[in-house]
């Protein structure tokens, strides 16, 4: 007969597997995508491998472009702003030098190009 403890912690236990996506999957899934917001969202996930609720939780304000850095301050999940996910989640995550480009170029077009957006 299992404790009560060893009850709870695989309760507790995650049963998620990450998916391997390949760089061509990625470029096909973005060509399929006709917002160029979402097609972002896919980029930023792909190229640091943040979960897409942080990914949408992001602000201007998060890149630290001179560290080529982006930080996980909060995720937006359910129509909600919360706090990471875990506490190893909050630390700064890289940013490729082509995520950047990309990002420098959506922030010229996008109506939401503040530090608060």
């Amino acid at each position: 007969m299992r404790s009560h403890q060893s009850l709870n912690r695989a309760e507790a236990a995650s049963d998620y597997v990450p998916v391997i996506v390949k760089p061509e999957q990625v470029k096909n899934i973005i060509m399929l995508l006709p917002n160029p917001m979402h097609q972002m969202l896919v980029l930023v996930c792909a190229s640091t491998a943040i979960r897409a609720s942080e990914a949408c939780g992001l602000k201007w304000r998060d890149i630290n472009w001179d560290e080529n850095q982006i930080q996980i301050d909060r995720r937006w999940t359910a129509a909600c702003i919360d706090k990471p996910k875990t506490k190893a989640s909050k630390a700064p995550v890289a940013m490729s030098p082509q995520l950047a480009w990309f990002l420098r170029q959506w922030r010229c077009i996008t109506p939401y190009a503040q530090d608060e957006n």
